[in-house]
């Protein structure tokens, strides 16, 4: 509803819980996809993301990026360059489902130093991302593309994406696999115990950074969301890595389902071998 805008931002925020708690549930990611196709794919949705980053590299604007998850970036960065190596070596961070970089430009912003950031994302957002290029930052179609180009990873960072693959749980196995110093995730949704598929629905002018370009006209976008069990999650860094950092934004619990779900979540691990001093020494 266009007068939602204008609510103020707690109204607007309960208004989306209800929204969320409402959407429809499907057996299967493959189901959800098929209801009503994947407008990640879609091309005019990372024409409107390019035109918006576009803006906030010109401007140096950050004002969209809420204060909780701009804190949660800076503290998953300088965790990172804390572990990492010392010496005129980049920080090297694999950025999973960065569209096209608007943390980099953040971190560049607030932290200035030397990285290699690769931004692994969908065929489109690739192409597009070509024009945002340098010596510090690569756009990459796998995680494997991307380690390839990095070697050494002291950071995965990712932002609102693991939710939205097929299978959450599998995508953490090969964030593992490449074997990083530090691994954040920032802005997830997971389900306090069995897992729940649903069909998103927001607006286009929620993609990307900042406001709606000028002269483009609003519409529902429509993508699968997997809430996997929150328990799966702990497993999988249970062995291997440390919990720096667990919490909320503060965004309530909803019910999806007939299973609680919690939203918002920030999570930053590190690799034990790197907290713990040598038993040798």
């Amino acid at each position: 509803m266009a007068l939602a805008r204008y609510l103020p931002p707690v109204v607007q925020g309960m208004l989306t819980q209800w929204r969320m708690s409402r959407e429809p549930v499907f057996a299967t990611y493959a189901e959800a996809a098929r209801s009503r196709g994947q407008d990640y794919q879609d091309e005019e949705l990372a024409q409107i993301v390019l035109n918006k980053t576009r803006h906030l590299v010109q401007d140096a604007s950050f004002q969209h990026i809420a204060e909780h998850q701009a804190v949660a970036t800076v503290l998953a960065v300088t965790t990172a360059s804390a572990l990492a190596p010392r010496g005129d070596r980049p920080l090297r961070v694999l950025d999973f489902g960065g569209a096209l970089g608007t943390s980099y430009h953040f971190i560049k912003e607030r932290l200035p130093g030397n990285y290699a950031w690769a931004v692994v994302e969908t065929p489109m957002f690739v192409k597009a991302g070509r024009e945002f290029e340098t010596d510090e930052l690569r756009f990459f179609e796998t995680i494997e593309e991307a380690t390839a180009w990095l070697g050494e990873i002291d950071l995965i960072y990712t932002s609102s994406a693991v939710q939205y693959m097929p299978d959450p749980l599998a995508t953490l196995d090969l964030f593992l696999a490449a074997n990083p110093r530090c691994v954040a995730l920032l802005r997830s949704a997971f389900s306090e115990n069995d897992q729940v598929v649903v069909l998103q629905r927001s607006r286009l002018r929620d993609n990307g950074p900042g406001p709606l370009p000028a002269g483009v006209r609003d519409r529902p976008v429509y993508y699968p969301r997997t809430y996997a069990p929150i328990e799966g999650l702990r497993e999988k860094f249970a062995s291997n890595y440390r919990t720096v950092v667990e919490h909320g934004d503060g965004t309530p619990l909803i019910y999806v389902g007939g299973q609680r779900i919690v939203m918002g979540g920030n999570y930053l691990f590190a690799r034990r071998t790197e907290l713990e001093p040598s038993r040798s020494a």
